[in-house]
């Protein structure tokens, strides 16, 4: 079935949230808020390299010091009040009800090419945030920081929306926590399937968590910052709506980690009953990189 992208068309409300539950995906051009966001990223990103370039950084610095620089600065945009102020302002801006939406914390991604940064790691390997645990009403929200050029974004395998691939999610359990690895496909993905998406700052891509999706190798001199956030409507969860499950086989469910966007107030336990009705957990911080990029862990 093919998969529309649309640009510029709207993005909040239930028949829109539809389009995107079947695979539609959202372009977003630049907007006065998006825009604001990036520049305070870049303020935070500025003030931990010290006056040096962001993106060029790693040039001047060893590769354990900017590996902590980054896994300072990562939890440091989280806690800011700023960052869910912008995330509250994007959702009412983008014609989401604040009352029904609820938010993951945004996360600030660096994503560099320097083997000396990922190897060992697998990156790039295609994934869906419905393997880890998120719920099938779960909308993605991505945007960069600084600009992006072709071979430096992010990839969707659009063919793959609604086709089982073979994966280890069975294994996941999202009450175990974060620190087990990530669940990915168990079968070869075909890369020529892949489709990158580059938006200039500020504009934003919305697209499904049941996308089965890939941060694109960086293999510029540049270090890739990025923003991401996740969105759940709770009325669309209780009228059973959200993407199909055509392979998903992971336990537990995430949904815990979203708050309401009005005024951060916890899911629903009505909710929480409808996705896992297991006690709550205290999860455990991620375990993946800081250099990678993925939307399911609040």
């Amino acid at each position: 079935m093919p998969i529309a992208v649309q640009f510029d068309q709207p993005v909040g409300g239930r028949i829109p949230r539809a389009l995107v539950y079947g695979g539609t995906v959202n372009v977003t051009s630049p907007s006065p808020t998006s825009v604001a966001f990036a520049m305070f990223a870049r303020e935070l990103i500025g003030d931990a390299f010290g006056g040096r370039n962001p993106e060029l950084a790693r040039f001047d610095l060893l590769p354990a010091d900017h590996a902590a620089i980054l896994r300072s600065l990562t939890p440091r945009f989280i806690q800011h009040p700023e960052s869910r102020r912008f995330v509250q302002s994007l959702v009412t801006e983008r014609g989401g009800d604040p009352e029904t939406t609820y938010v993951s914390v945004p996360r600030l991604r660096a994503c560099t090419g320097d083997e000396h940064l990922v190897a060992g790691l697998d990156a790039w390997r295609p994934r869906r945030d419905t393997w880890c645990a998120a719920p099938l009403a779960q909308l993605n929200h991505w945007m960069p920081v600084y600009e992006i050029a072709d071979g430096d974004g992010i990839a969707l395998h659009l063919e793959y929306f609604s086709q089982a691939v073979a994966n280890d999610s069975a294994g996941y359990d999202h009450a175990v926590g974060t620190s087990a690895p990530l669940p990915g496909p168990t079968e070869t993905v075909n890369p020529f399937s892949a489709s990158t998406f580059v938006t200039p700052v500020g504009g934003m891509l919305q697209f499904s968590g049941q996308h089965l999706y890939c941060s694109v190798p960086n293999d510029s001199d540049r270090t890739r910052f990025s923003i991401d956030f996740a969105t759940v409507d709770v009325g669309d969860i209780r009228a059973g709506l959200g993407a199909r499950n055509v392979d998903c086989r992971c336990t537990g469910s995430s949904i815990r980690d979203f708050v309401r966007a009005a005024d951060f107030a916890p899911m629903p336990e009505d909710v929480v009953a409808m996705l896992d009705d297991r006690p709550e957990t205290v999860h455990l911080p991620p375990a993946q990189p800081v250099l990678t990029e993925t939307f399911t862990k609040a």
